[in-house]
């Protein structure tokens, strides 16, 4: 985390450094380091198939991690020209850029603490406030356009559709239009040792408890759960613990904090999709999603009766 925010935060105030003629040849020259880092990072990525999808500009542009190399390289070069122009910059420390780029820094510390403490300002995910999850898990009317890659003596040939030729052999298949033709949500699933609870979930009225760690000293914010889930009974809103923890540790931590409501688990990656903070707090009406609150910012039962 300390890591993620200081290099949000680093390209942030070296792009402002640059536009503003601020110690220009340092800027440059830390810049020029950084994208080096950067391409090495995104190129291992992409050739060895290490993370599909690119963090750069997070979920508000989504970049394969091919794109996101050739981005890399694109800055590469005109970070590099700017390189070998550097000789004719100054590298003096101008008084109004000074006090714009520590501007910049501050806030942009700021920024993060707030987003980390908080919730992010701006949800680009499908888990957002106002989106509806079971009309996003349906499938839009879009035909899969599919891709078959296949191999006959050394030679390689593409269809769009499957051949009847027995004789070539598939490579490989992929969807060309994934992006258009698949569910935007496919991985929603909350479950018991005994049951499934994705459908029940989407009826109603639900307060999802959201736990993805359990090793954290979070007793004050338990209480503050339990109160409002004890008020809740009367909106008729049904309150229920998730989380990615094993049974085992959870049976043990529910009773530690009197977590006194049925449970359900659900993959990790998916808690974190919805909730961006350890513990956080939905509120579901008939699966449109009404509210969303970090644990620092846990709703009274007034906030919920506006919602519901």
């Amino acid at each position: 985390m300390p890591l993620s925010v200081f290099l949000c935060v680093a390209e942030i105030v070296l792009g402002v450094s640059l536009l503003t003629n601020f110690k220009r040849r340092t800027t440059i020259h830390l810049l020029f380091g950084l994208i080096i880092f950067f391409t090495f990072l995104t190129f291992y990525s992409a050739y060895f198939d290490k993370v599909t999808d690119c963090g750069c500009f997070g979920d508000a542009i989504k970049l394969t991690p091919w794109e996101s190399f050739g981005k890399d390289i694109l800055l590469t070069i005109l970070i590099g020209i700017l390189m070998f122009q550097q000789s004719s910059f100054d590298n003096v420390f101008h008084k109004p850029a000074g006090m714009l780029v520590i501007g910049f820094f501050i806030a942009s510390v700021l920024a993060a603490v707030y987003a980390i403490q908080h919730l992010p300002f701006i949800d680009f995910r499908n888990y957002k406030v106002g989106n509806n999850i079971p009309e996003l898990m349906k499938r839009p009317k879009v035909p899969c356009r599919m891709i078959y890659e296949m191999s006959k003596d050394g030679e390689k040939f593409v269809f769009e559709e499957y051949p009847k030729d027995k004789s070539l052999k598939l490579d490989t298949s992929y969807i060309a239009n994934e992006s258009e033709c698949l569910a935007k949500i496919q991985d929603y699933s909350f479950w018991s040792d005994t049951s499934d609870y994705t459908k029940e979930s989407l009826i109603g009225k639900k307060l999802l408890i959201l736990i993805q760690k359990t090793d954290s000293d979070d007793s004050e914010i338990y209480k503050q759960i339990n109160e409002l889930t004890k008020q809740t009974q009367e909106l008729n809103i049904e309150n229920v613990l998730i989380t990615s923890v094993d049974s085992k540790t959870f049976e043990a931590f529910r009773h530690e904090q009197q977590l006194a409501m049925p449970y359900y688990f659900a993959d990790s990656k998916l808690i974190k999709t919805i909730m961006r903070s350890r513990v956080g707090l939905t509120f579901l009406k008939d699966g449109q999603i009404m509210g969303k609150w970090h644990y620092n910012d846990i709703p009274s039962i007034e906030k919920l009766k506006e919602l519901q």
